[in-house]
Order: structure tokens, then sequence, then C-alpha cells
């Protein structure tokens, strides 16, 4: 899934060029990374890319391996649900019994060779059963921005790893309850899923009719030229909503994989402190920084050195055409700024 607008890491991240498309933890991008974990596992061919039209030339310049035909575009946003479903009626026509994973492309991964192994346990089970698998990771702190998964009985373990039967699955809750949840032993979401999909098609079908059954009249369209103008004819007029609320916190039969994944949803500037090295004053920089009594100051400069006095808790973003100078408390405001621009007309500096 790589259709996402990253709003929270402007400037560096545009409209045409959102987070999935930038570097931020390594020289590949987030979506480079992506497709390259799966080296050995699976193959460029048997890999579908869902994007939005505005930024399809850059995934298709970026991912040369993958062929044409496997980069589905958008023609409007309309979260995850859509996307996912889009992805398996597609897949559907490939291979009706196929295991389908579905990853965003903006998440960072630094334990490839477990997220392949919890990969590989969550196909099994959902090869074997009817069910809908999620990759779970241990919090490291209570968070309203992600999903919860309560578990119940573990199931016999296949490898190493552990799998559970979930118990709940329960969408970005109120801070009390994710502190509660996860004083429960509970596991955060990394959203990356693993089911048939000729599952999931199912679920769709129950439990969003409204997305399901216009796509479903536009499949004999996929894979051929009238695919952009019929997917351009529905799509608008699908409700927006996620895989998560629309489908995972009603189907009763999930299943989550525990696996240490070294998994961050890179959800804002300030999250690079949790991926990338810091120096003796806890200053994350990519770039030249000359600091002068300053402490954790997150620095993306790549252009210019960056001289800083007596300064603390900053976040300082350089392009070419912005200079974002922020606390970085309110790292999630950014947002709120972007808005901002759109109101202003100030379309040139999204």
């Amino acid at each position: 899934m790589a259709g996402g607008s990253g709003t929270r890491f402007w400037p560096l991240s545009r409209v045409k060029y959102p987070k999935q498309l930038i570097s931020l933890a390594g020289e590949q991008s987030l979506v480079q990374q992506t497709v390259h974990r799966l080296a050995g596992l699976i193959p460029p061919r048997r890999i579908l890319v869902v994007t939005a039209a505005s930024q399809a030339d850059a995934i298709r310049q970026q991912l040369p391996q993958i062929p044409t035909q496997n980069i589905l575009v958008e023609p409007v946003g309309r979260n995850t649900a859509p996307c996912i479903a889009l992805a398996a009626l597609y897949l559907k026509k490939l291979d009706p019994k196929a295991v389908m994973a579905v990853m965003p492309a903006d998440h960072l991964i630094q334990h490839t060779d477990e997220f392949k192994q919890a990969l590989l346990m969550a196909a099994s089970l959902a090869n074997a059963d009817d069910c809908l698998v999620t990759l779970g990771v241990e919090p490291r702190s209570p968070h309203t921005g992600y999903g919860y998964i309560l578990l119940a009985d573990e199931i016999a373990p296949l490898a190493r790893l552990k799998a559970y039967k979930v118990k709940a699955f329960t969408e970005k809750p109120e801070f009390a309850k994710a502190k509660k949840y996860v004083a429960a032993g509970a596991l955060w979401n990394s959203g990356i899923f693993v089911w048939r999909s000729e599952v999931i098609l199912a679920a769709l079908e129950r439990h969003l009719p409204d997305i399901y059954k216009p796509l479903l009249g536009i499949e004999p369209a996929l894979g051929i030229p009238q695919q952009e103008s019929s997917l351009a004819g529905v799509y608008p007029r699908l409700p927006s909503i996620s895989i998560d609320y629309g489908i995972m916190e009603k189907y009763s039969n999930t299943v989550v994989v525990k696996g240490d994944l070294g998994w961050n949803d890179v959800g804002s500037w300030t999250s690079l402190r949790e991926v990338l090295p810091a120096d003796d004053n806890g200053n994350v920089t990519l770039g030249e920084h000359l600091g002068l009594d300053s402490k954790n100051i997150i620095l993306h400069s790549p252009h210019k050195p960056v001289a800083t006095i007596g300064l603390e808790n900053i976040i300082i973003v350089e392009t070419e055409d912005v200079l974002l100078v922020c606390d970085a408390d309110r790292a999630q405001d950014i947002k709120q700024m972007v808005d901002m621009l759109k109101n202003k007309g100030l379309e040139e500096y999204l």
C-alpha cells in the first residue's frame, strides 16, 4: 500500500513525493526498503503496488523491478479498505486461492529475518484456515495512534515464533484504554496482514458491501486497458474507511503472530529518535550540524550546514523552498500547518 500522503514529514514529504518515496533511514526510500526486504521470499512478479495517480510515475521510477501491470493506480485515495479490496480482486484473477500479504510501504522494519519468519508463519496459518492474520509487536508505550490486539489462547507454535487467537481488536483507543491494554499484555497492530484473497473478499462482501459490490462490478476490466476508466467511474463514490475499522474490529476469526520485527511506523519527525543514532547531546542529524549548548535537536538539512545556539527539543527541516522550525513536542501539529497552506492557497509548497 503506497498511496499515503505522509503530511507529518512536511516539508520534505510532498503530495507528489510523500513519505514512502523519501529516504529517512538508510539510502533507500521506505517503499524501496519494503520491496527489498521481501527478496528471496516473494519475487517482484508477485508483488502488487497500489498507489495514487500523483505518485505512480515516481513509484515506477523507484521500483523498476516491479512489472508495470502490477502497479495499480487509485484515481483518488479512499483509505486502506478499498485499496486492499482492489488488490484482492486483481489477485483473484491471477490465482483464486492465493495467499495475500498486505503491508504499508512507509514503515520501517529493522529485523528482516524475524519479519520473514513471521510472514511465513502467518501465511501457513492463513492457508490452513479462513482466518485473518496480523503481525503484532510489543508496545513501547501507551499510544493512541495504533491498533491494539488483545490476546486469547496461544496456537501451537510453528517454529520459534508465537501465535494467538485474537480476543479483541481495538483501533486507536483513547489514552486511558491504551494504557490498560499495554498493562494487560496487548500487542500493537503493525498494519501488516496475511490472508487468502477469497477470505478477505468474503469479509468485505459481508461487512463493507458499499466497497465490495462496486469494485466487483468492474472486476472484468481489471488487468485490461479499460481498467483506468472503470476505476475512475467507481472509486470516487466508495466510502473512505480503513481495513482496521471496517473489517478487523468485526471479524470473528482473527489471529496474531507475535514478532520482534524492529518495527516503527515512522509516524512523525520525532520518531527518528527511535531509529537513528544520536550524538552525546541527543541530537539526531541528517546533514551537518554545528551545535553550541544545543540538545535533542532533530535536523534534516542535506544542502547546507545548520548552526544552533542554546536550543533544545527543536525540529529543523531545510528544503530548497521551505524551512521548518518546530517545537518537537508539537510535531503532530505539522499536519495543521499543511492544512493552513491549503487554506491560504499556497499549493506550490505542498
